[in-house]
């Protein structure tokens, strides 16, 4: 898990960016994607482990985002290095991927805390997500945010396909899982 500490006045819009190896390897701004604690942390495991998937040294760096009026944004934090080792252990790719009215389905992966899903239109990756899924009765996960339909508003009807992958609630003990390949096309 990933922690920093609370920025006053900065109504929870923060900006993140994990580097392994000294190259950054994702970014962007992570509002509510975290919890924090009453002694003023902040922590947060979702979408940063989502992008820890190979051996290396780690860091991330962190902002609070100010709100253009009043505040401005807060200097930046950069954590410590962490060197990762990934374990012979890794979780199983996602099978059976379907559609069921526009939403998207698979089988759960034991063990997995997570998912993570691209959405494609022609063979693009036109949307992702990353979140906790419930497991159903049947052992189906599902996109319980129905993304695809803010993804249909903005790119429009048409065929999508998606492709999910299991995230691990300790990459040190268990990686990572591997892509699916992604489903037949939505009808």
């Amino acid at each position: 898990t990933v922690s920093w500490n609370a920025v006053a006045n900065c109504e929870g819009n923060y900006y993140v960016t994990l580097s392994k190896d000294g190259q950054v390897i994702n970014k962007g701004s992570w509002r509510g994607m975290y919890d924090s604690d009453d002694d003023g942390k902040i922590y947060n495991s979702w979408p940063i482990t989502e992008n820890i998937n190979e051996s290396g040294s780690y860091t991330f760096s962190v902002y609070a985002q100010g709100d253009g009026t009043n505040f401005t944004d807060s200097a930046v934090a950069t954590s410590p290095a962490w060197e990762y080792v990934k374990p012979a252990e890794q979780l199983a790719v996602p099978t059976g991927l379907q559609w069921k009215d526009n939403q998207a389905y698979w089988n759960a992966v034991p063990n997995g805390y997570g998912y993570s899903i691209d959405y494609f239109k022609d063979g693009n990756v036109v949307g992702s997500i990353v979140g906790i899924v419930e497991e159903d009765a049947n052992g189906l996960c599902h996109d319980d945010h129905n993304y695809l339909l803010e993804i249909m508003d903005e790119h429009g009807k048409g065929v999508y396909t998606f492709a999910v992958r299991a995230i691990s609630k300790d990459i040190t003990k268990i990686a990572n899982g591997e892509w699916s390949a992604q489903s037949a096309g939505n009808d």
